[in-house]
């Protein structure tokens, strides 16, 4: 489960009438998450130059999506933990992974114009949450999955398919829809790997798809590289990206550096 106050602010923000002040009383309360907010909102990533000295005036700034995304994105990373280490899962990497795909996704909806703001972050960083799942409530199957895809030179979820009756990306659509997060997140994890499989608006699964091939191919530097090709139907839309992506993903490493060092910091 999402820790209490992710939850209510979920809740909350069903309804657009909600006010700042009963937001900001919800999140203060949790006296866990406050800091932690405070500090990712003062930081670089988000770019303001005045501090922001409470929890109203970050809603005040930043609005409420971008408000409720941040405060999904630090209950995630706490909340989901390795009960043991799994051999060939690194839950350190897969953070490092997931906070790079957020970045990335984060700068491919800026340079497209995308309707989709923070939710591109969001939706990035838990694309993968069905894996955390997998390797915590059946470890030896999900090694077993590793230890295929290595050996047998398959994707992860080509392995998957091999031990598992579902993959991660169905999984962790379901995990997102009993955390009630809003339908755009379930959509996006649940066909990123195949966005032309979903119905309607693709375009927040297809930057989650291309966002993680490229953080494959040009920011991870690990033997158990997985290969993937973009698929045409994210190709088309992102083309110009894509092709220049050479240029821009050297700026990428240091934002993730930053995202990392703010939020997998240990207390």
């Amino acid at each position: 489960t999402l820790p209490d106050v992710a939850r209510r602010v979920n809740s909350l923000l069903e309804d657009i009438n909600t006010p700042a002040r009963t937001l900001a009383d919800v999140i203060e309360k949790d006296q866990a998450i406050v800091p932690k907010l405070l500090k990712l909102v003062n930081s670089a990533f988000y770019g303001f130059n005045q501090k922001i000295t409470s929890i109203a005036h970050a809603i005040m700034l930043l609005g409420y999506n971008t408000v409720r995304n941040a405060v999904v994105t630090i209950a995630v990373i706490d909340s989901l933990r390795m009960r043991k280490k799994i051999r060939g899962f690194d839950i350190a990497r897969f953070w490092e992974h997931a906070m790079a795909v957020a970045t990335v996704s984060r700068h491919l909806d800026a340079q497209t114009g995308s309707r989709h703001k923070e939710n591109s972050y969001t939706a990035g960083l838990i694309h993968d949450v069905g894996k955390v799942l997998m390797a915590d409530l059946f470890p030896e199957r999900f090694a077993a999955a590793l230890e295929s895809a290595k050996a047998q030179g398959l994707s992860l979820i080509e392995a998957e398919r091999k031990h598992f009756p579902l993959q991660h990306d169905a999984i962790g659509a379901y995990l997102v829809l009993r955390w009630n997060l809003p339908s755009v997140f379930r959509k996006a994890i649940a066909f990123h790997h195949q966005p032309s499989r979903q119905s309607g608006d693709r375009s927040l699964a297809c930057i989650v798809h291309v966002a993680d091939a490229l953080v494959y191919g040009y920011l991870e530097d690990r033997r158990d590289k997985e290969k993937y090709a973009i698929v045409p139907e994210a190709w088309e839309p992102l083309s110009t990206q894509i092709q220049t992506a050479r240029h821009w993903m050297p700026d990428m490493r240091k934002h993730v550096r930053e995202a990392c060092k703010l939020l997998l910091a240990r207390e």
